[in-house]
């Protein structure tokens, strides 16, 4: 099932919202990128008019640096998030973040740093050091599927002891935080990810910039 524009923000940790799963890291390897998420994408709504409400913009980054004592020359390679909102009253396009990429086997998983998250949407910083929002993703096409963690359901099996984190819950908030390392095998388990997803396009060529 699709979830709700209105709601989007909500889904991606973005508002430290009533429901969040952080991790202590990421629960699989950093690789290099996935092409395939390189471009813009806007969101899809309930209605035409929702429509690129949100937007990611996920393009490569690369830079050089020279080791000041060695004097070799190397070169850094990295792929930029930049999360915007295209609000009645104008864009809101904030500060650039790194979008952590990485998988097992044919499932495929994003991260962003937790306090860039907050302090994108005005919220104070309240996460660890280091850590992460993580996301499963797909591309088919021109289509990106996201899903979120479903916190309910973590948050039993770390009551339950099935996974290693902690708790926290207080009058309407539910907050998760997972220990590391978390089994890339606990990820495929059923009811690990929202059954809903988070569904973008693909922009134009020709869409107009900022």
């Amino acid at each position: 099932m699709r979830i709700p524009i209105a709601s989007l923000l909500l889904s991606l940790g973005l508002l430290g919202g009533c429901e969040s799963t952080r991790f202590e890291a990421p629960p699989v390897a950093q690789s290099t990128g996935d092409e395939a998420l390189f471009g813009r994408w806007l969101s899809v709504g309930d209605r035409p008019d929702e429509m690129g409400e949100v937007e990611l913009r996920i393009e490569p980054h690369g830079w050089g640096e020279r080791d000041a004592e060695s004097g070799i020359d190397t070169f850094n390679f990295a792929t930029l998030l930049t999360f915007v909102e295209n609000k009645k009253e104008g864009t809101v396009t904030g500060e650039a973040t790194r979008l952590g990429y990485g998988h097992d086997g044919d499932r495929h998983y994003l991260w962003v740093d937790a306090n860039w998250a907050e302090v994108r949407m005005g919220e104070k910083p309240r996460a660890n050091k280091g850590d992460v929002f993580v996301f499963r993703y797909r591309v088919r096409g021109d289509r990106l599927e996201v899903w979120q963690v479903d916190t309910n359901a973590i948050a039993h099996r770390v009551i339950d002891n099935q996974l290693k984190g902690d708790v926290h819950q207080a009058d309407d908030e539910l907050h998760v935080r997972l220990k590391a390392p978390v089994d890339p095998k606990a990820l495929r388990a059923r009811g690990f990810w929202d059954e809903d997803v988070l569904l973008f396009e693909r922009a134009p060529v020709d869409a107009k910039d900022d």
